[in-house]
C-alpha cells in the first residue's frame, strides 16, 4: 500500500466547519429573501439599527447550523470565518432577538413569505393538495394554557403535499380544540397559495369532520378525504351493512345539518379475540369495535376506488404529520422561547421559514 506523504502544520487562516451554509446563503441571496422580508417589515415596528431581515436571516442560518434555541445564535458569531464569508459584521444578541419578537409578534405578516417559498418549489405544478393538522407543543410559560395533553400550545399547521412545505400556521393556545375554526383556516391556506395555483385536494383527520367544511369543499369542487367520527346514525348504518365482499365498502351518508350528501369508505379490520368489544363508543370516536371487527370510515367526494382512496388518505401521515415532526425536531419549533403569545407566534413562523427554505434547497439539488 502506497503511503501518501503529508505534513501537519498550524495556520492562522480563518477556517470554518460550516462551509455548507454558504450554499444556503447563496440561495437566500439568489431568491432575494432579504428584500422580501424588509418589504414585509415596513409595517412592523422597529427603532433598531438592525433590519428585520438580519434578525430573521440570522436565525434561519443558525437553525440550519443546528441551533436549538435563541442562545445558539452564538453559533454564527463565534465562527469568524463564517461571518466573514457571509459578509456579517454582527448578528442580534439572544436578548435583543427576544425583545424584537415581542415587539413584532404578528405572525400573519409572514404568510406571504411562506407563499413565495412554496411557489419557488412548485415549478410547473399548478394543482396542490392541502393537509391540515394540529400539533401539541409543551410549554411551561406562565401564559401558556392547559389543554387535554398538558400545558402548552396547539398550533394548526397547513402543509402542501407536493412540496412538503408549510403554507400557513394558526398559532393557538393549548386549550383550543383541534376542531375549532378549521373551515376558516382552510380558506386562509387557499388564499395564501401562490397566484394561479389551484387547491385541488384536502385531507384532514377527524377534527375536520364538520358539515360546513364538507359542504364548502363540495361546493368548491375540491376533492377531500376526511376521517369520519362515529356518530349514532353512522354506527347504525355501518352495523346494518350485510353486503361485505372485502374489507372496504362505499356508502352514501349525510350529516343532520349538511346541504349535501357524500360518500363514506368504510374499512373493517379483523381484531384479536381478546380485543373483542361490543359496539359502544362516544360521538367523537373515530372507530367502532363490534364482534370480530373494528370499523373506521373516510368521508369523501373522490372518484378514486376504495383502495386508492384509503392509500391517498393514509399518505397524509408522511405528507403532513412527519413534516410537522421535521419542523419541530429539526428546526426547533418544539419549544417556545417567550412568555408573550404573539412573540411565540412569530417565532414558530420563522422556524417554518427556515424549514421551507430547506425544502427549496433540496429542490435545487434534485
Amino acid at each position: 500500500m502506497e503511503i501518501i506523504p503529508y505534513q501537519l502544520s498550524t495556520t492562522k487562516e480563518l477556517i470554518t466547519p460550516r462551509s455548507g451554509l454558504i450554499c444556503l446563503a447563496e440561495l437566500l441571496d439568489k431568491i432575494d429573501l432579504q428584500t422580501k422580508i424588509d418589504e414585509v417589515g415596513r409595517v412592523l415596528k422597529s427603532n433598531n439599527a438592525i433590519k428585520h431581515s438580519k434578525y430573521v436571516l440570522s436565525y434561519i442560518l443558525a437553525l440550519h447550523a443546528g441551533a436549538d434555541n435563541l442562545s445558539d445564535l452564538s453559533i454564527l458569531t463565534s465562527d469568524k470565518a463564517l461571518m466573514k464569508l457571509l459578509g456579517y459584521t454582527r448578528t442580534p444578541k439572544p436578548s435583543a432577538f427576544g425583545k424584537w419578537l415581542k415587539k413584532n409578534g404578528k405572525s400573519l405578516l409572514l404568510d406571504e413569505l411562506h407563499s413565495y417559498l412554496v411557489g419557488l418549489s412548485l415549478g410547473n405544478c399548478k394543482k396542490v393538495t392541502l393537509d391540515i393538522d394540529a400539533t401539541y407543543i409543551l410549554s411551561f410559560n406562565e401564559n401558556a394554557l392547559y389543554g387535554y395533553i398538558g400545558k402548552g400550545y396547539m398550533p394548526m399547521i397547513g402543509t402542501i403535499a407536493e412540496t412538503s412545505q408549510i403554507i400557513a400556521i394558526d398559532f393557538r393556545q393549548g386549550d383550543v380544540p383541534p376542531s375549532k375554526n378549521n373551515h376558516e383556516f382552510i380558506k386562509a391556506c387557499m388564499y395564501n397559495l401562490p397566484k394561479d395555483i389551484e387547491l385541488s385536494g384536502v385531507r384532514i383527520d377527524a377534527a375536520g369532520y364538520q358539515h360546513e367544511i364538507i359542504d364548502w369543499l363540495i361546493d368548491k369542487k375540491i376533492e377531500f378525504a376526511i376521517r369520519a367520527k362515529m356518530h349514532n346514525s353512522l354506527r347504525e348504518q355501518i352495523l346494518d351493512i350485510d353486503t361485505w365482499q372485502d374489507n372496504k365498502i362505499k356508502i352514501v351518508h349525510a350529516m343532520g345539518d349538511s346541504k349535501h350528501s357524500f360518500e363514506l369508505v368504510i374499512q373493517r379490520e379483523l381484531i384479536d379475540k381478546g380485543q373483542m368489544e361490543i359496539g359502544i363508543c362516544d360521538e367523537s370516536s373515530q372507530s367502532l369495535s363490534c364482534g370480530r371487527y373494528m370499523y373506521r370510515a373516510i368521508a369523501t367526494n373522490s372518484n378514486k376506488n376504495n383502495d386508492d382512496l384509503v392509500k391517498w388518505y393514509n399518505q397524509r401521515a408522511d405528507d403532513s404529520e412527519n413534516r410537522i415532526k421535521d419542523l419541530k425536531l429539526d428546526f426547533s419549533a418544539n419549544k417556545m422561547p417567550c412568555k408573550d403569545f404573539k412573540a411565540n407566534a412569530l417565532y414558530i413562523n420563522i422556524c417554518a421559514l427556515a424549514y421551507n427554505i430547506f425544502q427549496v434547497l433540496k429542490a435545487c439539488f434534485t
